[in-house]
């Protein structure tokens, strides 16, 4: 592997490098620490008095470290136990929040399921109402059928019985004419209305008469069995003529 510059740690050289950025290493902790021992100015780096002198702080140092590591470790489980405290809290209340509103959705599901029940089934009424008004309609369009027909029978039936009156009356009327004519062209109530006037004289005479006398024997008519009706029919004929 190629080399890459020198460095005055480690094994003094450099195989790679490595770009972070700023928040990637500043930290709100150290990772690191600088000593500068005593007796040490001035001394080589990589002598044996450095090292020395290193040992002998070392397990000074280490001890040290380890109480370090020991605090960082439970700091950073008191931080993990923290934020998992506060994530529990958080899963608790987003679960009770879940399972209300999950409790409050099933609720609202159910009561839309018993709607959509009930509306299926008022549904089915009102289709089965459609169809027996259906029925009934059909069943009334028959009977406004066979009524019509029965009105038209009966108009027609109503209409030639009245020709058949009218008719008929026209032949009454045409008889009554006929025989008015008839009567007319006789002459019989000339003579009937003749004769109620002579009757009507005959009456009035009668009234002026004295009783007994020849004149109202005549008038009363045949009392006496010798009168004879051709002696009466003489007398009217008399009495026309003095008119």
């Amino acid at each position: 592997m190629a080399e890459r510059g020198t460095t005055s740690l480690g094994g003094g050289t450099l195989n790679g490098f490595v770009l972070l950025q700023p928040e990637a290493f500043a930290m709100d902790y150290f990772t690191e620490i600088y000593l500068l021992l005593d007796g040490t100015q001035g001394t080589d780096l990589y002598s044996d008095a450095y090292d020395a002198a290193v040992d002998a702080v070392r397990p000074t140092l280490t001890a040290a470290l380890k109480e370090r590591a020991q605090k960082r470790y439970d700091d950073i489980i008191d931080e993990a136990r923290d934020a998992l405290s506060k994530a529990q809290k958080e899963y608790n209340d987003g679960l009770a929040e879940y399972q209300e509103r999950r409790a409050q959705t099933e609720q609202e599901l159910a009561d839309a399921r018993t709607q959509l029940d009930d509306g299926a089934q008022q549904l089915e009424y009102n289709r089965a109402r459609l169809t027996q008004a259906e029925s009934q309609l059909a069943g009334g369009e028959k009977e406004l059928e066979a009524g019509q027909k029965e009105y038209d029978e009966g108009l027609a039936a109503f209409t030639q019985a009245k020709q058949d009156a009218l008719d008929q009356l026209d032949a009454a009327q045409a008889q009554i004419d006929a025989a008015q004519k008839q009567l007319d062209d006789s002459g019989i109530l000339v003579q009937y209305e003749a004769l109620q006037i002579t009757r009507r004289q005959l009456t009035e005479r009668l009234a002026s008469q004295e009783p007994g006398s020849a004149e109202a024997l005549l008038t009363q008519g045949p009392t006496n069995p010798s009168f004879t009706s051709s002696s009466v029919a003489f007398r009217v004929s008399v009495e026309s003529g003095n008119r």
